[in-house]
């Protein structure tokens, strides 16, 4: 992708060496690119599929492209519509291509070779996918059917509403990671954000300043490179009203135009012999922010937590209980020995990792009574799924929080805790070895409830 940032510049701005190297410096520094692309998912190969086909319509609108050059591009889009329905408009673009090459050629016969060369490609990959959308779900896209899982907006939103959500947008274009739940630093927003608008909006000051030379082919490939991004966020403001989707890393597939027009219009705001100084601060900022964001936000939000040693365990209960021979229940602390109906209880369990271990256990807590009834429960994954099991090491310990809600119409007395660890995947418990009767649980507390 960058590579073709930097071909699809080039073939745009032959005489000019600072807007290729710009725009790719631009799309290679991007850190929420960079982690976007760093997984395996479809953002990546339709950004990748719709540089490609974008830069073959720049190229061929200046050529004399044969059935053989269109078939590619319908290749192209074939393979990035099967990668994410959002490429469906370069389609559009691709008929703009055509008709302004047969324009060109005074030709019928060059645009009848253009549609055709291109759609039998597409529909040939594609047409299997749109038809079976269709006999599932009566939707050739399969778009509805997607929503209903994800869920749907209700009420629907207005554009004004939508406009009201631009901070999310931009925070996810320049990096918003994790989940979407690890921003950046306010001031990564605030530097990225005003360098990339102001060459988003001088980018035509290139051909209005006389700078470059405005032919109908250059017009037609400039129309190109500014369409794109127009298309997706058309697309994407669409799909926002539908679901929740105001993310600005969904304009990935055009982020090639992007750069391409971020780093035209910074390399235009400034004298001829200073054109290089507007693209390069961005580059660098885009730079910098891509070195400390691993370091900084999400080294840290994904660090195991620490490993306790035997002088750092706390003063607790001890229990000392082998689970299964795999681990060993040191001991617990509880926060309170009372509570009130609706109260959460917080434990904090100390285990040890007493054998190597290849599955990932989960942790359950039991508020149970005298007979042993389960009146609520607590599972999860230990440490919030931030250090699984599977990644122990023998001899390791660590303490693992819960939160137990104690229900509202819980009548007062006394009440018990059980712990233990079981699969996910089978719900298979850990059995207590050494206990008599066997049991898959140690029981705890106890908890007094009253008013």
């Amino acid at each position: 992708t960058v590579l073709l940032t930097y071909l699809l510049a080039q073939n745009l701005l032959p005489e000019d060496r600072v807007v290729p190297l710009g725009a790719a410096a631009i799309t290679a520094f991007n850190a929420m690119y960079l982690f976007i692309t760093s997984s395996v998912n479809n953002d990546a190969l339709v950004t990748l599929l719709c540089a490609l086909g974008l830069w073959m319509m720049v190229r061929y609108v200046r050529g004399r492209p044969g059935w053989r050059q269109w078939a590619g591009l319908g290749i192209v889009l074939g393979l990035a519509t099967l990668s994410k329905s959002s490429a469906l408009g370069m389609l559009a673009l691709a008929a703009m291509a055509g008709s302004f090459v047969a324009y060109r050629q005074r030709s019928w016969r060059a645009l009848w070779t253009a549609g055709v060369s291109i759609a039998l490609p597409v529909f040939a990959l594609t047409g299997w996918w749109f038809w079976r959308n269709w006999r599932l779900y009566q939707d050739p896209t399969g778009l509805d059917a997607f929503v209903a899982i994800v869920g749907a907006r209700h009420p629907q939103p207005t554009l004004k509403q939508l406009a009201g959500e631009w901070q999310g947008f931009v925070m996810s274009f320049w990096g918003f990671f994790g989940g979407v739940n690890l921003p950046a630093p306010h001031w990564v927003y605030w530097l990225l954000t005003p360098l990339g608008a102001l060459g988003l909006l001088a980018s035509p000051l290139w051909l209005l300043t006389g700078r470059g030379k405005a032919d109908p082919v250059r017009l037609c490939q400039f129309a190109l490179v500014g369409a794109w991004p127009v298309v997706v966020l058309v697309s994407l403001i669409r799909w926002s009203m539908m679901t929740i989707a105001s993310q600005g890393r969904l304009m990935f597939s055009a982020l090639s135009a992007l750069s391409v027009l971020m780093a035209l219009g910074l390399s235009a705001v400034l004298p001829h012999r200073w054109r290089a100084v507007g693209p390069a601060v961005l580059v660098g900022a885009l730079l910098v922010v891509a070195v400390l964001m691993p370091i900084t936000v999400i080294a840290p939000a994904y660090a195991p937590p620490p490993i306790l040693t035997e002088q750092a365990l706390p003063k607790m209960v001890a229990v000392n209980a082998d689970l299964g021979g795999k681990m060993t229940l040191l001991g617990y602390t509880l926060d309170r020995q009372s509570a009130a109906p609706g109260d959460a209880v917080p434990i904090t369990i100390y285990w040890r990792a007493s054998a190597p271990m290849a599955e990932d256990y989960s942790v359950f807590v039991h508020l149970v009574d005298r007979q042993g009834n389960i009146l609520e429960q607590a599972d999860g994954t230990p440490m919030n799924g931030e250090f699984p099991t599977g990644l122990w090491l023998m001899g390791e310990q660590v303490s693992d929080t819960h939160l137990l809600q104690i229900p509202a119409d819980l009548p007062q007395g006394w009440y018990w805790l059980q712990v233990g660890m079981y699969r996910l995947d089978t719900l298979e418990r850990l059995p207590v070895q050494g206990s008599d009767p066997v049991t898959d649980f140690v029981r705890v507390g106890p908890v007094r409830l009253q008013p």
